[in-house]
């Protein structure tokens, strides 16, 4: 016969599965660091006071900066901006410092009696300025809806052209001429002037005999002069085609214009 197979004991009954224990909340965040301070420097000055030789003084921060002096002094000190100074004074002689005063780091002071003081006092913290927000762009300018498209407009009629101006007349060349002055019966006393608008002057006495050229076209002034004051007796000024004299007095003037060279007309082909 086959051997009975073992009697193994019955197996436990199924167990739930084991729900793990709640975890611990995350431990919060250590505030951040401040920032690294710059040092503070200051000028320390010490008076004299009545018996300078007497006085002495330590200026001890945490920072580690230590100073010492006498009086009178006057030094430079840079400490940590944050840190805690102590400053102590003493007197040899223990009646305190009579009028004198140790300032420096925005305080002052003095050892009112006895041999020795101390006073603490704590460096400000120099705080970074704060962050600029980012600068947001600016929003766009709400404009007014467009108006409808209106319907093109009907130029009005324009204008008729203006009239050409009348062409300039042709340049105008110089019209010489010959003056001459006769003596009369005083020439002495004659003298006279021409002037014209193109800029021409001529001036003279008697007798004369010249030659001068005046731009067609332009208005000249002959004025005659006797210095005795009773005319030019006898005695013409001629040139241009104009013949005048000085029938009586001491001066005269007489206007005539040259007149205009024009073209010939041009020959048809």
């Amino acid at each position: 016969q086959p051997p009975e197979p073992p009697h193994l004991p019955p197996l436990p009954p199924m167990q739930p599965p084991l729900t793990p224990p709640p975890s611990a909340p995350p431990e919060p965040s250590p505030p951040p660091l401040p920032p690294a301070q710059p040092g503070t420097s200051s000028t320390i000055t010490v008076t004299s006071g009545q018996f300078p030789s007497e006085i002495s003084w330590t200026l001890a921060c945490t920072d580690g900066t230590s100073v010492s002096g006498d009086a009178p002094y006057s030094g430079t000190a840079t400490v940590v901006a944050g840190s805690e100074c102590t400053l102590t004074l003493r007197d040899s002689y223990g009646d305190g410092w009579t009028n004198a005063y140790w300032s420096g780091f925005g305080q002052q002071y003095t050892l009112a009696s006895g041999s020795e003081g101390s006073y603490t006092f704590t460096l400000p913290l120099l705080l970074p300025p704060p962050s600029q927000p980012p600068s947001q762009p600016p929003e766009p300018p709400h404009l007014p809806p467009l108006p409808p498209m209106q319907p093109p407009l009907t130029p009005p009629p324009s204008a008729p052209p203006e009239p050409s101006p009348p062409p300039l007349p042709p340049a105008q060349p110089g019209t010489s001429s010959t003056i001459t002055v006769t003596s009369g019966q005083f020439p002495s006393e004659i003298s006279w002037t021409l002037a014209c608008t193109d800029g021409t002057s001529v001036s003279g006495d008697a007798p004369y005999s010249g030659t001068a050229t005046v731009v067609a076209g332009s208005e000249c002034t002959l004025t005659l002069r006797d210095s005795y004051g009773d005319g030019w007796t006898n005695a013409y000024w001629s040139g241009f085609g104009q013949q005048y004299t000085l029938a009586s007095g001491s001066e005269g003037s007489y206007t005539f214009t040259l007149p205009l060279l024009l073209p010939p007309p041009s020959q048809p082909p």
